[in-house]
């Protein structure tokens, strides 16, 4: 399926394949003077640029493959992967400003600071954008994602995403079991048990403790990150704890209200 898009049109459309292109995941610190200045599809870059390496990445549990998009269909590789790691569904959404209504106002919400009590696996087939992802000092790491990159970010995690400046992603959305769609916005999940477990796991050096075994990863880049979090397992911003269980939380919501 080619979600309507013209890709005669689309000169991004061959730009990260895995045969020929890039294979290590590009992230960078954003520069927070540019946070509500510039639109939200730019790189906000510092300057110069500081670039994220996949060591950081893996230690905030954000785990990354490579594969090759045009064979998604029939791909052992992918295959492997989602019988590694448990993913028994999959679907496949397109968002662009013809096929996702209301689009200016969606992608405003994907951009919203939140968590999933639940693991976030995306796969772009096709397009691109960007996951935001907080670090251990509460600075935002940007992870560009292209053509060919499966991201999968733990449970508790705070996050956001974008699109980029095409205005265009084809991504395929996995699941263990049945698909969750809620986001929780911070302030409003500090509580969460998940966002509590996920804090101690970064702290103790285990943010992949209860996630499904990982498979190899294909990434490189260079970088760092720091040290930050009190070390009682909060994150500083402080909230009641909350006493409903992950799948009540998760289950009555609109699958458009995430990428």
């Amino acid at each position: 399926r080619q979600c309507g898009i013209d890709h005669t049109l689309n000169p991004f459309r061959h730009s990260n394949t895995v045969m020929g292109g890039l294979k290590e995941l590009e992230a960078w610190y954003m520069d927070p003077a540019k946070e509500g200045v510039e639109d939200q599809r730019l790189p906000q870059r510092m300057e110069p640029n500081v670039p994220v390496n996949k060591k950081v990445l893996e230690e905030l549990g954000v785990i990354h493959w490579k594969l090759d998009a045009d064979a998604h269909e029939n791909d052992p590789h992918l295959e492997k992967i989602k019988a590694d790691r448990g993913y028994t569904y999959t679907d496949v959404i397109c968002v662009s400003p013809d096929k996702l209504p209301g689009y200016e106002t969606k992608i405003k919400t994907f951009f919203q600071e939140h968590l999933h009590t639940d693991e976030e696996i995306r796969y772009i087939l096709d397009g691109g954008g960007y996951f935001d992802v907080r670090d251990k000092d509460d600075a935002w790491i940007r992870i560009a994602m292209r053509k060919g990159d499966m991201i999968t970010l733990p449970a508790g995690i705070y996050h956001r995403f974008t699109m980029d400046t095409r205005n265009y992603t084809k991504a395929m959305r996995l699941f263990v079991g049945e698909p969750v769609w809620t986001a929780h916005n911070r302030p409003g999940a500090d509580g969460f048990p998940e966002r509590s477990q996920y804090v101690q796991n970064v702290i103790n050096g285990t943010p992949l403790a209860g996630m499904p075994p990982t498979s190899p990863m294909i990434t490189d880049g260079s970088g760092g990150g720091g040290q930050g979090w009190a070390q009682d397992g909060s994150d500083g911003a402080g909230a009641s704890s909350s006493s409903s269980t992950s799948k009540k939380r998760d289950r009555a919501t609109d699958s458009t209200d995430s990428v």
